[in-house]
């Protein structure tokens, strides 16, 4: 065929020399069916690699030499230098890794065409650069020099090129440049200041030597330096955090005005998951997150094994395992395999792999890490970058092996990949370390600010000023002058200096001490106290005070009597009040929201809550809720799930963490349901992890905590629109409280006795809509009128 196809070119310039012509020649290889060129079907032919793999390369040998026969052609009736020639490929091979039995480019794979990408990672229809980078050669002979062209350009150039060269007006309608005044050096600048691309699920956006790439909206971006790493091997997101805003904004914005705008979809496809698995281990996370869904983990001597609560759960004896063989990953790409556990018996858990060339497990292939015998969580970090038979393979199967006999329930909370650096924050995980420095329920390794100060650890680096062995990004003081990071930070001072703090001078004025501080600075709570020895160590408030504008601040103390007195300033943070509203009136005017997908939309127009909703599976209701004599707005959310056991959820967080005060979120919510136990509810987060669960659960109205389990009293579910209050009360030195309040009369004060109270240890940074249908056949959840605020007020009626 593809001799055929050449002379078939051959003959077309011979007919057509003396005349303008143009000639479209697009050659059947490297593509499936593959077929031997007879000429080049012999042992000698590139033995001992894989028969497409040979296939391919003589069909690449033939298309070489048709393109040199053309080439002598042109040359043999002078027109050279009048014939533009391009040759460009339209994708990277496809290697076949989405097909079932990890059978990825080998003779075995149907979609394999013998082609490959090295080094480059990905293929075809991955937005990659093993998917998108292609050969390009151009030739006008004595108008293009001979060069290497560095500055990205795009196949859609070509039509804007010729274009141009016709003689004729800009198209508006072409997305190329004419590249010829680059190309001759007319033009020095580059072609394109971004180029943008989209497939499928997947976007991804070129700006210089920036390549940042969304393989969907719910899914982890990816931030690569193509400078300097062109074969995209290192995340940069979390280093690069305002480049990565930057092209998100810009990518978005390119989306939004294609034919059809935006993505397909917020999720990857079942071709798109394996693929970026494969090449950079996203979205290779077992969460356990749906109840009675081990997400395709096998037991084997383990005693009543299940899912709930959002973690597996089971009683292993010695040697038992877990086992996964739907796996599939490259190996390279995956440097640390994490878990977080809770282990009551000490011993060992132990991690076994097989991979593409040896399918059975092994002794010889495992990493064992010591486990200490708690009911606190345990973070275990398996490092496997130095394990041949694993960064050199297709890692196909994975088991753990536990080594003692519990007794009693052990749970894994999550299972997840990472490239050596989970939180992208400049620090490997083995480095930061398994534990919580803030205790916000967040391993260091997968907290951007491990230890709370709310500066992220990339800025505060891994010194250790104070020299008390404890790196800054860990450290919330870190000079140790008694002033925290973050506090230093807002007050204009240096976190790492303790000779650099807050200004003290004490004076008399009128007979009275006058204490100043300097700075002041708004934002800063300023508290003077006052102590009459420090051997008690007992100090009374005398004034508490809050700057608007920068200067000094000045303390009187009108009720010392004392013959001596100590003072000190205490400093705190000024938290932002917390007032927000999201009614869902549908029509698409500022402040409402479209009929559809809620993900991305955030029209709002009141304070307190952060960017947009998140990638889910909420969708817009024309109908609005109404509750008594307080009827609907507009709009609701809903979250509909027929799917018998997933979990839908989309999630809305508040401007700022809040770990003091008292809040209250109030909504309304019906819940219809059709058999079956469920959950459906508006979960309370902490740092991304679920606190409190407001709303059903198996068919009853009620609180319960992020293990399903109800606090306190309920009501029967009938499928009526009920307005639930919850009052959060939280005390960074004591215990925290939320309570549920059922279905109070608008514009009524605050009832004196709730429905049901629970306690804990948590801060209050966003919620989420949740459905998990369970054993029901279908589950309908709506929300609406959601509000927040710091009194009762702000949040039980409904505005």
């Amino acid at each position: 065929r593809l001799d055929i196809q050449s002379d078939f070119a051959v003959s077309f310039v011979e007919r057509n020399h003396e005349r303008p012509f143009f000639f479209y020649l697009s050659y059947y290889a490297p593509h499936v069916p593959l077929t031997w060129v007879d000429r080049y079907n012999n042992a000698s032919f590139y033995p001992g690699l894989p028969e497409k793999r040979r296939i391919a390369l003589s069909m690449i040998k033939a298309m070489d030499d048709g393109v040199g026969t053309l080439l002598a052609k042109l040359s043999e009736h002078g027109i050279d230098d009048k014939t533009i020639l391009w040759f460009i490929g339209d994708n990277g091979a496809p290697l076949g890794f989405h097909e079932a039995g990890n059978i990825g480019a080998t003779d075995a794979s149907v979609a394999w065409d013998g082609s490959l990408n090295t080094p480059w990672l990905g293929e075809k229809g991955m937005l990659a650069e093993g998917g998108i980078r292609v050969p390009w050669l151009m030739r006008w002979t004595n108008t293009i020099p001979p060069q290497v062209y560095d500055e990205p350009v795009i196949s859609l150039d070509v039509a804007a090129t010729a274009n141009a060269l016709a003689g004729l007006s800009d198209d508006p309608t072409l997305d190329g440049v004419n590249l010829l005044p680059h190309l001759t050096g007319v033009d020095t600048n580059a072609p394109h200041e971004q180029l943008f691309f989209r497939f499928w699920n997947q976007s991804a956006v070129r700006e210089g030597k920036w390549k940042y790439i969304k393989p969907s909206a719910s899914t982890p971006a990816m931030l690569f330096d193509l400078e300097s790493d062109d074969h995209e091997e290192e995340n940069l997101i979390g280093l690069y955090p305002a480049v990565a805003a930057d092209l998100d904004a810009k990518v978005e914005a390119w989306k939004a005005t294609l034919f059809r705008p935006g993505n397909l979809g917020s999720v990857m496809n079942g071709q798109e998951v394996p693929w970026y698995r494969r090449h950079f281990g996203i979205d290779l996370a077992y969460e356990f997150d749906a109840n009675g869904n081990a997400e395709g983990w096998t037991p084997t001597g383990v005693v009543n094994p299940r899912v709930d609560g959002g973690s597996w759960l089971g009683e292993p004896s010695s040697g038992a395992t877990i086992s996964q063989s739907d796996f599939l990953v490259y190996g390279a790409s995956v440097d640390r395999v994490l878990v977080k556990a809770f282990l009551p018996v000490a011993g060992t858990l132990e991690l076994q792999w097989a991979h593409r060339n040896d399918e059975t497990f092994d002794v010889a292939r495992s990493v064992s890490l010591p486990v200490a015998g708690s009911t606190d969580p345990q973070w275990l970090i398996f490092p496997m970058e130095e394990e041949s038979e694993w960064n050199e393979e297709i890692v196909t199967q994975v088991r753990f092996v536990f080594s003692s006999s519990s007794g009693q329930d052990v749970a894994i909370d999550w299972i997840r990949a990472s490239d050596g650096d989970f939180d992208h924050d400049g620090f490997d995980d083995v480095f930061e370390g398994g534990s919580d420095a803030d205790g916000n329920g967040l391993a260091n390794f997968e907290d951007e600010d491990a230890d709370g100060d709310s500066l992220s650890d990339f800025d505060e680096g891994s010194g250790d000023p104070d020299n008390d062995g404890v790196g800054n990004f860990l450290d919330a003081d870190s000079d140790n002058d008694g002033q925290g990071d973050r506090i230093e930070t807002l007050l204009g001072t240096s976190p790492v200096s303790a000779d650099e703090n807050m200004a003290i001078d004490i004076g008399i004025t009128n007979q009275l001490p006058r204490i100043t501080a300097a700075p002041g600075v708004p934002n800063l709570i300023y508290r003077l106290v006052r102590s009459e020895n420090l051997v008690s160590n007992v100090w009374t408030e005398i004034e508490t005070t809050e700057p608007t504008v920068e200067g000094d601040v000045v303390f009187t103390d009108a009720t010392n009597g004392l013959a001596q007195a100590f003072y000190q300033v205490e400093l705190t943070e000024v938290i932002p009040p917390l007032k927000a509203a999201d009614s869902f009136p549908a029509g698409g005017s500022p402040g409402e929201y479209d009929i559809g997908s809620v993900a991305g939309q955030s029209p709002t127009v009141l304070t307190g809550f952060t960017g947009v909703w998140g990638s889910g599976d909420a969708e817009i209701l024309s109908a609005g809720l109404s509750f008594g004599s307080l009827q609907a707005s507009g709009g609701s959310i809903s979250v509909t799930d027929s799917s018998n056991g997933a979990n839908l959820n989309n999630t809305r967080l508040f401007d700022a963490s809040y770990a003091n005060g008292t809040f209250y979120l109030g909504f309304l919510i019906r819940v219809n349901r059709t058999g079956g136990a469920f959950q459906a509810s508006l979960r309370v987060q902490s740092s991304g992890s679920d606190i409190a669960r407001i709303g059903m659960h198996n068919g009853v109205i009620g609180l319960a905590n992020a293990a399903g389990s109800i606090s306190g009293s309920t009501i029967p579910n009938d499928a009526s629109t009920h307005l639930l209050v919850a009052k959060l009360e939280l005390d960074p030195s004591g215990t925290d409280s939320i309570s549920l309040f059922v279905d109070p009369v608008p514009g009524d004060p605050e009832p004196a006795s709730p429905l049901s109270v629970m306690t804990g240890e948590f801060t209050f940074t966003g919620f989420r809509l949740f459905n998990n249908p369970g054993s029901a056949t279908e589950t309908i959840l709506e929300v609406d009128e959601i509000r927040l605020g710091t009194e009762w007020n702000a949040a039980a009626p409904v505005l």
